[in-house]
């Protein structure tokens, strides 16, 4: 069985990805986030 992992940031893409960690392959959603980019979001990552 894999895992899926998604991490929620009040950072802006940017800085996140200053860190590299957006090129590991890693999913993130910015916060504050409506129901619905959530929603997107996991099915984006399933």
């Amino acid at each position: 069985m894999s895992g899926y992992t998604m991490f929620v940031s009040g950072y802006t893409v940017d800085v996140v990805d200053e860190h590299g960690v957006l090129n590991l392959g890693i999913h993130c959603i910015r916060k504050p986030c409506n129901i619905q980019e959530l929603a997107t979001k996991i099915q984006l990552v399933l």
